[in-house]
């Protein structure tokens, strides 16, 4: 092109050399020292932090429930599940009660969160004896599920159907979620206070 000036080539860009890092001093007087990956870190700090996260997080932290008309032996074991598990729970049922305008939707969410927080349905002989499995010690670990129809001799071709025939009513399923759902939030409003604290 006529008269246009030619353009210099642009030098590339250099990242800017950084100092090196000061070491931050740390009174090692009077402290067990653990060896972290992020440096030298007093273990009683450590230990503090270990212990605040063992609190703040709902894992592992389980509510046991009686399951009503068993008389006080036979009981599920629930553990928390977060709001992203019951939302897609949510989602689930609206698709499959959308054809019928949302009817038996309270239900079946229900059920499937009940069956989503199951760590284990556990039995005792008498009021005041241990928990334990109700698949004994060859099946630690039976959930709401097909094995539990077996062992409790009933019919059930889903996990809906064996949460059906283990409650014996809808109301019954009902008012087990609802206790279910409180201490969920009891746990997650705990976590929150706990965030902001």
């Amino acid at each position: 092109m006529e008269g246009s000036p030619i353009q210099p080539p642009v030098p590339p860009v250099m990242p800017p050399v950084m100092p090196p890092q000061a070491e931050l001093e740390v009174d090692r007087e009077d402290e067990d020292i653990f060896e972290s990956e992020n440096g030298d870190v007093p273990e009683s700090l450590m230990g503090t932090l270990r212990e605040a996260q063992r609190e703040a997080q709902p894992f592992g932290k389980t509510k046991l429930i009686h399951v009503p008309g068993y008389n006080g032996l036979l009981a599920i074991e629930y553990q928390y599940i977060g709001s992203e598990i019951t939302e897609s729970i949510a989602r689930k049922i609206r698709r499959e009660t959308r054809p019928v305008d949302g009817r038996g939707s309270g239900l079946l969410s229900s059920i499937d969160t009940l069956r989503a927080a199951c760590k284990r349905v556990l039995c005792r002989r008498t009021l005041d004896g241990p928990w334990m499995s109700v698949g004994g010690k060859s099946r630690p670990i039976v959930r709401l599920d097909e094995n539990l129809a077996r062992l409790l001799n009933f019919d059930a071709d889903s996990g809906r159907e064996v949460v059906l025939g283990l409650f014996g009513s809808e109301h019954a399923i009902t008012n087990q979620n609802m206790i279910l759902s409180n201490w969920l939030a009891d746990r997650t409003k705990q976590l929150d206070e706990d965030f902001l604290a």
